[in-house]
């Protein structure tokens, strides 16, 4: 699963560098920024690499902050595991390092999920950005926001009962 989580987050970058090359030649100037919750535009910024890039390197650098707390999360936990805060702490401290690790397995899973949610959400408002700016979309629907949302709330029983399955061997 951690392989396909990583191999999800590869391919979202590359679709969203593909994509906010498509748009930056076409944006307008000044290019919508912002949307309000009925999906009008109602922040605008003047069309420039910087903003451009700014916009479509914000997730894949929220994702990458992601994927390296995954991956140092479970040798943290075996080394300092006071530092970490989770239901059932003072039982996930009495675990011996190694238990400890294979404890927190399954938060760094569920850190790539949500880096690969955040990686969609992004190229959905590099591609909406470029649509509305452009004219093809009146609105920007927000559903997407909401399922992005659903994924990180919905994932977290899932993590929980994991979490205290992996305590429990």
């Amino acid at each position: 699963m951690e392989r396909t989580l990583r191999t999800l987050a590869l391919l979202f970058i590359v679709l969203l560098a593909i994509r906010a090359f498509h748009w930056y030649p076409l944006l307008p100037d000044p290019f919508p920024i912002h949307f309000n919750g009925a999906g009008e535009a109602d922040g605008w910024a003047q069309k420039s690499p910087v903003t451009w890039g700014l916009m479509a390197l914000m997730g894949p650098v929220l994702a990458a902050g992601l994927g390296y707390l995954a991956g140092r999360l479970p040798g943290m936990a075996a080394k300092d595991a006071g530092l970490i805060n989770l239901p059932d702490k003072e039982r996930f401290l009495r675990l011996d390092a190694p238990r400890r690790a294979d404890a927190m397995r399954p938060t760094a899973l569920y850190l790539r999920a949500v880096s690969v949610l955040l990686l969609a959400l992004f190229l959905y408002i590099i591609e909406g950005t470029g649509r509305m700016a452009t004219g093809a979309w009146s609105v920007l629907p927000s559903w997407p926001v909401f399922v992005f949302i659903g994924g990180v709330v919905g994932g977290l029983p899932l993590l929980l009962r994991a979490t205290r399955k992996a305590m429990d061997r």
